[in-house]
């Protein structure tokens, strides 16, 4: 079926009611966007050195909260729920003086995760990618939630479980 113009038709009281068409963010059209928006985001940063984008960045304020921890720890482990390819990924190393001690893991569906690791390579020990939540209590300091738990059917016992994996900041 052919993409007709229209995203949203009617009255539904879950996602998972909605007729879907395609893959969504599993498909091909939603992994080459976020390439291409991944690659302008690092032209980005390469270019702005002395005003990195993570000044610019509005969607949320994990660089802010990311160099507070650091600061105050040496150290910043972040999980990013649903964080696509890594798009606040460079915002947030680039708001940090330094990038030693920072580990940066990002949860999405393995199509993404594929994608991401290709675009990152494997020589890069960031960003990490998984497709399953971890299961040791604790281990983050932050637990970013950018645009997705809106998409969980069961998102009470999802965040149940990413609260048990921060110390601190979700």
């Amino acid at each position: 079926m052919a993409y007709d113009g229209s995203i949203w038709e009617g009255v539904y009281r879950s996602f998972s009611e909605v007729p879907a068409v395609g893959q969504g963010f599993d498909g091909e059209m939603w992994i080459s966007k976020s390439i291409k928006k991944i690659e302008a985001v690092l032209e980005e940063v390469e270019e702005n050195a002395l005003l990195p984008p993570a000044s610019n960045y509005r969607e949320c304020l994990l660089p802010l909260l990311a160099a507070l921890v650091y600061n105050e720890n040496g150290a910043v482990r972040i999980l990013d729920f649903g964080g696509g390819i890594g798009f606040a990924y460079y915002q947030t190393i680039c708001g940090l003086k330094r990038t030693e001690g920072v580990e940066y893991h990002i949860i999405e569906q393995e199509s993404v995760c594929k994608a991401g690791r290709k675009f990152f390579g494997t020589t890069n020990s960031n960003p990490y990618f998984f497709n399953e939540l971890p299961k040791t209590a604790g281990m983050y300091d932050i637990i970013h939630l950018g645009s997705a738990i809106h998409y969980v059917g069961e998102w009470k016992q999802l965040l149940s479980r990413l609260c048990a994996l921060s110390r601190k900041y979700l």
